[in-house]
């Protein structure tokens, strides 16, 4: 009985100290809000690419004149099953060298073939500043990939027509840019306004 009692005060105090804090960890606090930075979406049509399952289309960036942290990475994409998709970067200006892979995480087939956005988990990663990066998703299903025609600049980010494509859902490579660019959003924990 009183190991019990002191397991739901434990509880309670864990509960009031997340409270308190802002929430669940990772998610920056309640001070912070995960705001998007970059948005390489077009009017979503029917525009896209379908690939194969471990294949897909990134969209190539470059950075100005400082660094640019990133914190959440979503690709827009209608996946032809459950699947899961990995989130990557590559460091375009060292030979295509990953320098981010996330874990791979679960999405479930779109209704009536839709395509959606998928966002990663929350993470921290800085563009470095006059860096070119090769960003996006790849699936462990076939899926279609939104494109975006239009070369843009926000927030010190440009995208340039010339996607990457990725391959080996296991051992993700960037390899053979093409002449296009996916559609992607970046997002950045901000103070709450």
């Amino acid at each position: 009985m009183i190991k019990s009692i002191w397991t739901w005060i434990g509880l309670l105090s864990l509960a009031i100290v997340t409270t308190a804090c802002g929430g669940s960890s990772g998610s920056g606090g309640s001070d912070e809000v995960m705001t998007l930075i970059f948005d390489g979406s077009p009017v979503i049509s029917g525009s896209g690419t379908t690939r194969g399952a471990g294949n897909s289309c990134g969209t190539f960036l470059s950075t100005g004149s400082d660094p640019v942290t990133i914190n959440q990475i979503a690709v827009l994409n209608d996946m032809g099953a459950d699947g899961n998709v990995k989130f990557l970067i590559f460091n375009h200006d060292s030979g295509e060298t990953r320098v981010f892979e996330s874990a791979p995480k679960s999405f479930p087939v779109a209704i009536d073939d839709e395509i959606t956005w998928k966002n990663s988990d929350p993470m921290s990663f800085v563009l470095e500043a006059n860096t070119q990066y090769d960003i996006g998703g790849i699936a462990d299903v076939a899926a279609r990939w939104g494109l975006d025609p239009t070369s843009r600049t926000e927030n010190g980010i440009t995208s340039i027509v010339g996607n990457p494509n990725f391959n080996d859902f296991a051992d993700p490579t960037s390899s053979a840019h093409a002449g296009n660019i996916c559609a992607i959003q970046l997002f950045q924990l901000q103070p709450e306004s």
